[in-house]
């Protein structure tokens, strides 16, 4: 079999996170079929595959981030066995965990689907008519734009993330010759919109969530997302396991209170920040024991001017492990299976899917992207 013939959809790493004994049960939602798959078994035996997907520099380039982000993925999920645990995350590790993300929501053949059959909000699907490429061009340059921009991170040594593209729309805001439409056209340049899309994910807050039992299903989508009252989107949830999912809360510049106010229908827990520990405490006590009879002004001159350098890619964050309940978890399972249908979904338990369906009806749950299918009175 040549090399990249076959390309997984998803990695088939991550996929491993949710097989028992080897073996991963799914069904293709809204069909009839189902199965089991080895999880070590040929690749074209798998339903987590597609032939030539990708081109085979995308395929080469994946494999960087990949084994970089599964590794954070993995050391999530073990340090969240431990009853009332925090986890360390390094700012390295925490960049390369939204990146991951990203690249695990991107390269599904359902992200494709959505791009080829305008499945989104009005936003989205103006997005995707106002492109002068085919979707599926449009689906290898989000991949290719994700991956350049881990190598920009990468280069810089991760220690910090800055795009221009905000830069670029408030200049644009700011020109008085701008007309409306023009401004509107902004929104529709693929380099920008994919380019605020990364920023938003790699400002965001993280919360580590638990549930009780080993039920969360896995779908193709890979996460779900609820908004506010004024329908702007509070956070997106990852599954990464059958018991452990990661809540991305959006922290956009300038509406750090109404974030703080923001209630979820779902989780409970969702406005816990981490603990940040700017500095390496054996540096500081190494620098200070340098100082000769340090006096308080000469220790405060240390802890305001020389601290900061250390404000870099070693910065550790501790994170404490955020329990939901099983009410919570089954409306999980709601919430990803209703953005499902033909795609595939991974369970533990085919009750966890009738229970999802259930829940689906008796909160009536709905997609926000369907909400949001007519135009806006500002567009």
């Amino acid at each position: 079999m040549p090399p990249f013939e076959w390309n997984h959809i998803i990695q088939k790493a991550f996929v491993k996170n949710f097989a028992r004994n080897g073996k991963v049960t799914y069904v293709i939602y809204g069909t009839e079929e189902k199965g089991e798959f080895d999880i070590n078994s040929l690749p074209c035996e798998q339903p987590i595959v597609e032939k030539n997907f990708y081109p085979e520099d995308i395929e080469k380039e994946m494999g960087v981030l990949e084994n970089e982000g599964i590794q954070v993925v993995r050391k999530i999920i073990k340090g969240s066995q431990i009853p009332f645990s925090e986890i360390e995350l390094s700012r390295k590790e925490e960049m390369i965990l939204r990146l991951y993300y990203l690249l695990t929501l991107f390269r599904t053949n359902a992200s494709r689907r959505n791009i080829q059959e305008k499945n989104g909000d009005y936003a989205f699907n103006k997005y995707v008519e106002n492109q002068s490429i085919s979707p599926k061009d449009l689906h290898v340059y989000n991949m290719r734009r994700l991956i350049d921009e881990f190598n920009h991170c990468k280069k810089a040594n991760f220690k910090s993330y800055k795009s221009t593209a905000i830069d670029k729309v408030i200049k644009s805001i700011r020109d008085e010759k701008q007309d409306l439409q023009s401004l509107l056209n902004l929104f529709t340049n693929k380099d920008i919109v994919m380019d605020n899309h990364i920023e938003s994910m790699m400002n965001s807050k993280v919360n580590i969530i638990r549930f009780p039992k080993l039920n969360l299903l896995m779908t193709e989508n890979c996460c779900f997302n609820e908004s506010n009252n004024l329908n702007m989107i509070m956070y997106n949830f990852w599954v990464i396991s059958p018991n452990i999912g990661i809540l991305f809360r959006n922290n956009e510049h300038g509406l750090e209170n109404l974030r703080k106010q923001e209630t979820s229908l779902i989780f409970k827990n969702i406005n816990e920040d981490c603990k940040p520990n700017y500095v390496n405490q054996n540096k500081i006590d190494n620098e200070l024991s340098k100082l000769k009879n340090p006096t308080e002004k000469e220790i405060l001159k240390f802890n305001l001017i020389i601290q900061p350098q250390y404000y870099c890619k070693d910065d550790t964050f501790e994170y404490r492990i955020l329990d939901e309940d099983e009410e919570t978890l089954i409306t999980c399972n709601g919430m990803m299976l209703v953005h499902a249908k033909g795609n595939f979904v991974i369970y533990q338990d085919y009750q966890d899917i009738k229970d999802a369906e259930d829940i689906i009806k008796k909160k009536n749950i709905v997609r926000i992207e369907d909400l949001n299918k007519n135009k806006p009175e500002w567009w």
